[in-house]
């Protein structure tokens, strides 16, 4: 969507899709010569899901001659739909699983494991585009 005023534009995009920061999961499938099939076993597919957000303003400074500043920002979610979460070993450092996050609730000889929601990829970017 976008909105101009003389040599303003004003625009904003929303998207979302299926895989991890913003790149799309990618399906095996299989051609018979009439028909695709979606190959269930394909170990490319991800059921985590992203959304992006980029609005930018664009300022036209002659005919073929613009300027852009904008924003994007990708936020990831799992399998079930919440926000996606990191686990690090305390003593360690090391990113590990969530299996061994609950773990540590069981078993009191386990390692303590943080959990965070994940970063955000946060991009602010300037362009400049000349046309001749």
């Amino acid at each position: 969507m976008s909105l101009s005023y003389q040599n303003l534009t004003f625009g904003y995009r929303k998207e979302f899709g299926n895989g991890n920061n913003g790149i799309v999961g990618v399906y095996n499938n299989k051609f018979d010569g009439f028909y695709h099939y979606l190959d269930t076993n394909s170990y490319y597919r991800s059921k985590e899901n992203f959304f992006r957000d980029l609005g930018f303003i664009e300022y036209i400074y002659e005919s073929n001659l613009r300027f852009a500043i904008g924003y994007a920002e990708v936020k990831n979610f799992d399998k079930n739909g919440y926000p996606k979460k990191i686990y690090i070993q305390t003593f360690t450092g090391n990113e590990t699983t969530e299996q061994e996050y609950l773990k540590q609730f069981k078993d009191s000889n386990s390692n303590s494991v943080l959990s965070y929601l994940d970063r955000k990829d946060r991009q602010l970017f300037f362009k400049a585009m000349l046309s001749f």
